[in-house]
Order: structure tokens, then sequence, then C-alpha cells
């Protein structure tokens, strides 16, 4: 599915991408109707499009990364090695990584910290806290401005 989906998303617009990629952030943080093994499927979709679609990818790569790192906080260990296996694939280092994208994981964050789900906010915790370990002083220099 994911081979696939890549060779289309080359072709299509840019609004069209990102329906997909919205629905996509839909189903990872939908934990009361999609389970582990979707969410497990989404990281190697993830992952395919990242590698025959790579044009597409770095096009979208600040919708995309944010997403899989926070998919690298789940609580399976088979979810956790895939979703870590699409940030290392995509991004140049995960301080880098979190340096270049860490706007757009605030507002995801921030938006899950505000949700009702338990599930999300653990997810949003578990994320807030190693990036916090892994860039600590850059962002509270971007939270003081």
């Amino acid at each position: 599915f994911g081979t696939t989906l890549s060779y289309i998303l080359q072709s299509t617009k840019d609004k069209t991408s990102e329906r997909c990629i919205d629905s996509f952030r839909t189903k990872l943080l939908d934990f009361e109707n999609v389970d582990t093994a979707q969410r497990l499927s989404l990281a190697f979709t993830f992952k395919e499009i990242g590698r025959h679609a790579p044009t597409h990818f770095q096009r979208f790569a600040g919708s995309y990364l944010p997403l899989a790192y926070l998919g690298c906080h789940s609580d399976g260990k088979d979810e956790i090695e895939a979703w870590t296996t699409v940030w290392d694939e995509n991004t140049p280092g995960t301080r880098a990584g979190l340096r270049l994208y860490q706007d757009e994981l605030l507002s995801i964050v921030l938006d899950m910290l505000a949700s009702s789900s338990w599930q999300q906010k653990r997810m949003a915790a578990r994320t807030a806290a190693d990036t916090l370990n892994n860039i600590g002083p850059s962002l509270k220099e971007k939270l003081a401005t």
C-alpha cells in the first residue's frame, strides 16, 4: 500500500497531499478507533513514501516528520522501532531534526495536551520530555520570545 501511495502522491496537487497527511495525523492520534497494527502500518507507509517519493516527502517534511517523531514515543516496541526508522532515514540527526521541525512539533504537542484522550496526553508528554532533553536550551530561548 505504501509503495503504491508514494507513486500516487508524486503526481497529486498539494491540497490533495495535505488532506492525505491530515488523515494520517488523525489515524496516528485516534487511540480509540485505531489499533496498534494500523498505526504500525502507517509507519511503514511513511517509510515507503520517504523511499519511493523522496521529493514529495521532503516537500511535506514539516508535516510528515513531526508525526514520525510523535510515533517514536508510542507504547509498542515494534511501533517505536518503525517510527524511529522513518525519523532516522529522513533527518540529519535527532537534534538537527528537532531544531528544524520544533515549531510544527510544538504545535501538535500543545494540541495533544489539550485533548481529552489520556493516550494522546501521555504521547505528548513523552515527546515533550524527549524534545527538551535533546534541544532544551534552544527551545527555552524560542519560548521566551
